[in-house]
């Protein structure tokens, strides 16, 4: 039996034999039965199970199950191209939205002389279009985020430019 599931799944292994009454179903990680599953109902690895199913009168079948873990589905990074930081609810702020299996490290803002205006490494915290509690001018900002893949951990930037309005 071949089992495939995507990154960050679980396998539980006895969900794949029909349960019959007066056998009795063990899982292992050798052919031999001798290195037991600790957790066959959330299998995190990949690899080959054996699964035996032993009857009350002492008969016993020794089946191979292959378990892959896929990379994960791709992820995506949203971020507006615009914002309108002016107090009326909406857009008020410059958000990075994470979809995935991606974790934020930080975000970093620049202006047009390339300084740094905004910083953060918390995700929630978000760029109200100030600097130093002072309001920045209409233009165009650019944006550079980094973050690491939770699957391999490769660092992952992205970066582009939101023009802000008042």
């Amino acid at each position: 039996m071949l089992l495939a599931v995507h990154y960050p799944a679980t396998v539980d292994l006895s969900k794949y034999f029909t349960a019959q009454q007066g056998v009795l179903y063990t899982y292992y990680r050798d052919e031999r039965t001798t290195i037991p599953v600790a957790n066959f109902t959330a299998v995190q690895t990949g690899g080959k199970y054996y699964v035996k199913a032993e009857t009350i009168s002492g008969c016993i079948n020794v089946q191979p199950v292959i378990v892959t873990i896929l990379p994960p589905e791709p992820f995506f990074i949203t971020a507006p191209n615009t914002f309108t930081p002016n107090n009326d609810g909406i857009n008020d702020h410059f958000i990075i939205l994470l979809n995935g299996q991606i974790s934020f490290r930080n975000l970093h803002i620049y202006n047009r002389n390339g300084a740094l205006i905004f910083d953060t490494v918390n995700t929630m915290k978000f760029w109200d279009g100030t600097f130093n509690g002072r309001p920045v001018s209409t233009g165009t900002y650019y944006w550079v985020f980094e973050g690491y893949e939770n699957y391999d951990h490769k660092k992952v930037v992205r970066s582009s430019y939101v023009t802000l309005i008042r």
